[in-house]
């Protein structure tokens, strides 16, 4: 990948938006039409999926990189993302009907969850320092050091944000 999935997921910040802003109306609606909702968004997730693969096969985001096509055409790019974007919304929401029912929970994942944002922020300056600064050839050592840096950093940023949180609230009661 080489950056096409900022065009691809960007519709999910808007369809969060809304689904944040109507959750309360929808949610007893989802919850009463459970099995229903869930089937069909599978099914769909499934066949967009499938369209998804196709229009990737036959025409690609890098249809300029392959040397069998003699073109750089934008429409190939267009239809990519036009294919994806229904499959993406869909396996989202498919993943979050089976979240619904299914809880997902672990220390680990209960650590994590508390430094996520952090971890989100600072991961790209982990993966960056390990390409330019320390590079790390082995995928397995590499995906380790980066993951073993982030979480770090991402745990130092919590706790120094803590801190800071705590000592400004003080201050102002």
């Amino acid at each position: 990948f080489k950056g096409e999935w900022w065009c691809n997921s960007t519709p999910l910040f808007l369809v969060g938006m809304i689904f944040a802003d109507r959750e309360e109306k929808w949610l007893p609606g989802i919850r009463r039409n459970y099995a229903v909702l869930l089937i069909l968004s599978l099914v769909l997730c499934i066949a967009f999926s499938i369209i998804s693969g196709i229009a990737q096969v036959k025409f690609g985001y890098w249809s300029e990189m392959n040397p069998w096509l003699r073109h750089s055409d934008i429409r190939d790019k267009l239809i990519c993302v036009i294919c994806q974007i229904p499959y993406i919304v869909c396996f989202v929401t498919t993943l979050l009907l089976i979240t619904m029912k299914v809880r997902f929970r672990n220390p680990v994942m209960d650590f994590l969850g508390k430094i996520s944002l952090e971890l989100y922020l600072i991961h790209y300056i982990a993966i960056r320092f390990y390409v330019y600064f320390l590079p790390v050839r082995q995928p397995v050592l590499y995906t380790g050091a980066v993951l073993l840096t982030a979480i770090l950093l991402a745990e130092g940023f919590h706790l120094c944000n803590a801190r800071v949180h705590k000592l400004i609230t003080q201050k102002s009661s």
